[in-house]
C-alpha cells in the first residue's frame, strides 16, 4: 500500500517563501534559503521538498541527486506559476508529472485515507515515461549520427561514438518496458 510522505522541507526566498508559506496551511515544514543550506541540514527526515520558482533547475537536479544518495523516499518538486491559472504547480525533478500545490497539500492530510497505487495507474505512467523519454532519446541519437558524418578528429569520434553507445544503451533499457502496457478499455 502507498503511504503519503510530508512535506519537510522548503526552498524560497523573499516574496515566493512568503507566497508558499501561505499556501500550506497547517503543514509546517522547515524553511530554507539555497539548496545549499539544505543541504548542510542533517537531520532532516526524508520527505517531500519544494523548491520556489526562484530555484535554478540545475540546482534543483543536483539537490535530487545529493538527497537520493542519504537513502530513504526523497521527492524534489519544483513549484511554478501555471500560465493560465498563475496556480502554483509542482513539476517532480526526477521522473513524476505535474501536480497542483493543493493536490500535493491534501496528500498530507493524516486523516486522509492513503489511496492504493493501482496496477493500471503505474502502467499507464510506465507508457507515458517511455513515449516522453523516447522523444528527446531520438532526437540526440539522430544529431550524434550527424555529427559522426562530419567529424575527422579520431578522439572526437572516439567520444562521439561513446555518446552513440550510450543512447543505444538507454533506447534498449527503455524499449524492455514495452512489455509493461495498461489495460485497454
Amino acid at each position: 500500500m502507498y503511504k503519503p510522505i510530508g512535506i519537510v522541507a522548503v526552498v524560497a526566498s523573499g516574496s515566493d517563501g512568503e507566497g508558499i508559506r501561505d499556501r500550506l496551511g497547517p503543514i509546517d515544514p522547515v524553511f530554507f534559503q539555497s539548496t545549499e543550506t539544505l543541504l548542510a541540514a542533517s537531520d532532516l527526515p526524508a520527505g517531500i521538498v519544494l523548491l520556489g520558482p526562484d530555484v535554478a533547475l540545475a540546482d534543483a537536479a543536483d539537490l535530487s541527486d545529493a538527497l537520493g544518495s542519504r537513502g530513504g523516499d526523497w521527492a524534489v518538486v519544483r513549484l511554478q506559476a501555471d500560465s493560465g491559472s498563475g496556480d502554483l504547480i509542482g513539476q517532480p525533478v526526477t521522473v513524476g508529472y505535474r501536480q497542483s500545490l493543493d493536490d500535493l497539500i491534501a496528500a498530507m492530510d493524516p486523516a486522509a485515507p492513503a489511496p492504493l497505487l493501482e496496477l493500471g495507474v503505474v502502467l499507464r505512467h510506465v507508457a507515458k515515461a517511455r513515449h516522453d523519454i523516447n522523444n528527446p532519446l531520438t532526437s540526440a541519437m539522430a544529431e550524434t549520427q550527424l555529427l559522426l558524418m562530419d567529424v575527422e578528429d579520431a578522439e572526437v569520434r572516439e567520444s562521439l561514438e561513446t555518446v552513440q553507445h550510450q543512447i543505444r544503451r538507454i533506447r534498449d533499457l527503455v524499449a524492455d518496458l514495452s512489455v509493461l502496457r495498461p489495460p485497454t478499455a
